[in-house]
């Protein structure tokens, strides 16, 4: 080799230092991060996966319908520790971590977004307010539930599993109309009848009556409602009894029957028609969707956040409903604080709709 040949490459070896191929590996190695990569794409995956069995076969299979009434916001949980790990390690993932915040909020969570506060049609001005509570027999303190209702304001309250009996005190200050039947108690500021139960064959558990409220804008058909509870089939699942998958199947059937009973009558009763009570089943069950889906969902239009009702060993759910026909729009709703039952009271503002 030539002498100038060697000067030349000394030359360009201290001008241009050549790059440690050991050390390149390395760092290319520190930004794959497999393992990471699979276990945020897995997560995503799982999410979809779970999202899919709660919408397509929640209310058809008895280990779907353990999710569904299940405790979601464990889900929430692997988030919590796998998004410091992808900032560190691999930013890049946060975006595959934001699609499963997007899922877990949105079809998996029920978060909702009062938009209808913003794009709504026009009112009458004529507005009611409902109350709707779980009493869970002995478990409420009902001075507290005085106290809300005094605080609130509303025009109707609905509740259920209510043991004050026919002659109990009225809870709230002033005038009010009361009629209770077995567990349910309805009080209006106006004056209410009932029309009469809803009855079938599938009804050997569950309540609901039908009832007009005689409203200073005219008849409101009102449905005041206490629908089965999957309790105990979801209950014999936990304990692994022999006989669950036939409990929830059968408690499934049940409500299914319930649902589409209770929903033929209320759109018979015409468009100013209000549902409200506990419905034991979440937005997100095909038995709410298939029965209820006409009707506008108060907390859905008009809350904000989740709207938990039911929060009981772990489980926190939205299971107490106030539903309206195509008269009403809600402009507010929201779950207030508990009064000592596990079901939080749901209080609904609903607006007649100006018709032309």
């Amino acid at each position: 080799m030539a002498k100038g040949e060697c000067v030349s490459k000394s030359r360009r070896s201290k001008s241009t230092p050549l790059p440690k191929p050991e050390i390149h590996g390395r760092r290319a190695r520190k930004r794959r991060h497999p393992v990471l990569v699979l276990t945020v794409c897995g997560y995503l995956a799982m999410l979809l996966l779970l999202w899919a069995i709660i919408h397509f076969v929640g209310e058809r299979w008895w280990l779907a319908a353990l999710i569904l009434f299940g405790p979601r916001w464990v889900l929430a949980i692997p988030l919590a520790l796998l998004a410091p790990l992808a900032l560190w390690r691999s930013p890049k993932l946060l975006w595959v971590l934001a699609i499963c915040v997007i899922v877990l909020a949105g079809p998996l969570m029920d978060l909702c977004i009062p938009w209808g506060r913003v794009f709504h049609s026009r009112g009458s001005g004529f507005q009611v307010r409902v109350l709707t509570c779980n009493t869970h027999a002995n478990a409420i303190r009902k001075a507290e539930l005085a106290q809300l209702i005094d605080s609130t304001q509303p025009q109707v309250v609905a509740l259920q599993e209510w043991s004050g009996g026919y002659d109990g005190p009225t809870l709230g200050e002033g005038k009010w109309y009361v009629l209770t039947d077995h567990e349910l108690r309805v009080q209006s500021r106006w004056p209410i009848r009932k029309v009469g139960h809803i009855v079938s064959e599938g009804w050997a558990y569950g309540s609901a009556i039908h009832y007009e409220i005689q409203s200073p804008s005219g008849t409101i058909p009102f449905f005041a409602l206490h629908l089965a509870s999957p309790h105990n089939a979801l209950e014999s699942a936990v304990n692994l009894e022999d006989t669950a998958a036939r409990q929830i199947e059968g408690n499934q059937a049940q409500r299914r029957q319930q649902s589409e009973d209770l929903s033929r009558a209320a759109q018979a009763a015409g468009e100013r028609v209000i549902l409200a009570g506990d419905f034991n089943l979440p937005r997100d069950s095909e038995i709410y969707r298939d029965s209820f889906s006409t009707f506008e969902d108060a907390f859905s239009a008009g809350g904000f956040g989740f709207g938990w009702t039911y929060t009981h060993h772990g489980t926190s759910t939205r299971i107490d409903h106030v539903l309206s026909g195509i008269g009403w729009k809600c402009r507010r709703c929201w779950a207030a604080a508990s009064v000592g039952s596990p079901h939080r009271p749901l209080i609904a503002e609903l607006e007649l709709i100006q018709r032309n």
